[in-house]
């Protein structure tokens, strides 16, 4: 029997063949997408689970409220609750009233569903005047110390609509008011760390605020933060790290992280092919401006929803999701067309939501 060499047979056998190396490739391929899935599942689920442990934070501040109130905040309507609303437009005066599309029912359905927000917004302390008035000057955009102290006090317009000035949402209630906007309580402070005092004497802050039998403002302010420190003292731990633009507030540091700490500036930005083409505040005759704001987000990057209905005694709190899109909680499903109910089905799937009823 002939022998074959040894030599001879590894020579013969020492490479792949092309449809082996394929087979490789291809086993190889569907490892990476296995692990690249299950990365991505992760991903998911981790950011699920911050959102819902953030939610059960801002639960416990809730019934910390509750507890002290006997009330949940009563956040007052600021924008439509009816995404079919004729001319909406939300706060930058952009058109919502498009609602042909998939797209243009979920800008409109989001926004109806934060008629209630979560933001806190309010003037600049005076110490930013030049920073904005120099950064945004090519855009035409001022502090609002600037543009609205003036007339603030003497206006006979108080809504939101008319002049925005103080935006009392969610964390307006949740945070302690006079501590956020800048108060520092002193008889004779350095001014530029507080919004001019002005502010405090317009009908927008009367009206949302307890009226004090002492009529000099600032010691109004230092009653009111007295009895706010002492409330908002027992739940602040619960908002540790998860305020966006939140600062040191009664020894806590509320600041989300990984972002800037100190005053967030509520502007309208716009840009086209990556590129920033237009800035817009709010506007006050003819003349726009900025003011500062916290919120409270979700992992996903977006602001939290909360829906409270008077007598205020139950609350929905809630995350749009991954998809970002959610439809406002008072509206029947059944109410809407056969369209619209396959859309708002399906951004509602992924939504996480807590409440209290």
């Amino acid at each position: 029997m002939q022998v074959t060499d040894i030599s001879e047979r590894r020579a013969g056998h020492g490479a792949f063949t092309l449809i082996e190396l394929m087979i490789v490739v291809a086993i190889v391929g569907i490892l990476i997408g296995g692990v690249f899935q299950l990365l991505s599942t992760a991903g998911t689920m981790n950011k699920k689970a911050e959102t819902t442990a953030h939610l059960q934070r801002l639960q416990n501040a809730l019934s910390g409220f509750y507890a002290e109130y006997g009330t949940y905040p009563p956040v007052a309507q600021y924008t439509s609750p009816d995404p079919w609303g004729s001319g909406l437009e939300d706060d930058f005066e952009n058109d919502l009233s498009d609602i042909s599309s998939e797209e243009g029912f979920a800008r409109a359905c989001s926004f109806a569903a934060r008629s209630q927000p979560v933001a806190f917004e309010y003037p600049n302390v005076q110490g930013m005047d030049y920073f904005i008035n120099q950064k945004y000057n090519e855009f035409n955009l001022v502090s609002a110390n600037t543009l609205l102290a003036q007339t603030a006090a003497s206006t006979p317009k108080h809504e939101w609509k008319d002049i925005k000035m103080f935006k009392f949402g969610l964390l307006s209630f949740v945070l302690p008011r006079i501590e956020q906007v800048g108060f520092t309580g002193l008889d004779a402070p350095n001014e530029k760390f507080e919004p001019d005092l002005r502010f405090y004497e317009s009908k927008q802050w009367k009206k949302n605020n307890p009226v004090s039998n002492v009529n000099e403002t600032r010691r109004a302010l230092q009653s009111q933060q007295i009895i706010e420190n002492r409330a908002a003292a027992r739940w602040m731990p619960n908002l540790e790290k998860m305020v966006k633009h939140g600062k040191y507030i009664l020894g806590v540091d509320t600041c989300e992280k990984d972002t800037p700490s100190g005053e967030g500036l509520r502007t309208h930005e716009v840009y086209q092919n990556k590129k920033l083409v237009d800035v817009k505040g709010y506007s006050r005759d003819g003349n726009d401006y900025v003011l500062s704001y916290v919120t409270i987000r979700d992992d996903y990057d977006n602001e939290f929803y909360y829906y409270s209905p008077p007598p205020h005694q139950s609350y929905r709190l809630w995350s749009a999701g991954k998809d970002g899109r959610t439809f406002p909680p008072w509206i029947p499903l059944e109410n809407l067309s056969s369209k619209e109910r396959e859309w708002a089905a399906k951004w509602l799937k992924d939504d996480i939501v807590r409440f209290d009823q």
